[in-house]
């Protein structure tokens, strides 16, 4: 009788390790996907921003000519024939 119960005693611990074993994997993996999931969707947030600026700068551009100006003279320090260019 008492071999009955070790046996089923043992079955039962048998089946925990074995379901434990099983799952916690698992769940590793599955937060390790979320922590990637978010940091694509920041990635993607931060693309979308980007795009949408340049697609205003594109648009500036197009529209003011003076732009092109500005941008050279204070971005890339750009001046005209002759001038002095202070940093």
């Amino acid at each position: 009788m008492k071999d009955r119960i070790y046996f089923a005693i043992f079955l039962i611990l048998l089946g925990i390790v074995a379901t434990c074993s099983t799952i916690v994997p698992v769940y590793w993996q599955n937060n390790k996907m979320k922590k990637q999931a978010n940091k694509i969707q920041k990635e993607i947030l931060d693309l979308k921003e980007k795009r949408e600026y340049y697609i205003q700068q594109k648009r500036t551009i197009e529209k003011d000519p003076g732009y092109i100006e500005y941008l050279l003279r204070n971005k890339l320090y750009y001046g005209k024939k002759g001038e002095k260019i202070l940093d």
